[in-house]
């Protein structure tokens, strides 16, 4: 099997080639440019370096939110036309759980700030790398998550600092594992974890409202009182 991972749905930008158990070619950046620069350059890049088609290629794999809604919208829209053009079915996952595969075992609790005081959440118990959900993903208080996870638990994901900042007694994950990373999803996938669709069904998961929506309603809901 032949697997193309990407992301996009947070901070970094990464891209991965995967077949038969081994990843082929990987590569990963968090440099802040905008993904729509960098994602389909980084996604070329990773199948040239392995020597593979993209005709060759029998699933695309992708964190799907939550997350950065442009980043989203992004990801989704990138797999959209590779898929329909070549026919590939797409592997959605969580974003939330493929930032939790980046550490090996234990309690992890992978966190996304979401702004406005909130997170986006899910928590997990890793064997051999692969999360185990005890938690669907989420968006809770700071402190409604430190409620939930027990004092051993690592935090990972691109909240991980904010978070242990406002709760010093939980600790991140080193830096370099708390963003998601291609070859991480194209393993999950690998695994069987996400949910295999065709292009057409693939959607991105905001689980709450884009901005420009939510303003949408609070005008609407405005106007209603006035």
């Amino acid at each position: 099997m032949i697997i193309c991972a990407f992301d996009c749905s947070s901070q970094s930008c990464s891209a991965a080639v995967y077949q038969d158990g081994k990843i082929l070619s990987s590569l990963y950046q968090n440099t802040g440019l905008t993904h729509s620069q960098t994602l389909l350059v980084k996604i070329e890049r990773a199948l040239a370096d392995a020597g593979i088609s993209i005709q060759e290629v029998d699933n695309l794999a992708l964190p799907v939110g939550p997350g950065s809604f442009t980043g989203i919208k992004i990801g989704a829209a990138t797999a959209k036309g590779l898929a329909f053009a070549g026919n590939i079915p797409c592997i959605a996952l969580s974003s939330l759980e493929a930032a939790a595969a980046n550490l090996y075992t234990g309690h992890v609790a992978a966190v996304m700030d979401a702004r406005r005081n909130q997170f986006y959440a899910a928590f997990f118990h890793n064997q051999n790398g692969l999360p185990q959900r005890l938690m669907p993903d989420r968006q809770v208080s700071a402190q409604e998550l430190a409620s939930l996870l027990p004092p051993d638990t690592v935090i990972t994901g691109d909240g991980a600092k904010l978070f242990c900042t406002l709760h010093p007694c939980f600790r991140p994950a080193p830096e370099h594992a708390q963003f998601i990373d291609a070859a991480k999803v194209a393993f999950l996938a690998a695994a069987g974890h996400g949910k295999t669709v065709d292009a057409l069904d693939l959607r991105p998961v905001y689980i709450r409202p884009p901005q420009a929506e939510r303003e949408r309603l609070e005008k609407l809901q405005k106007g209603a009182l006035s």
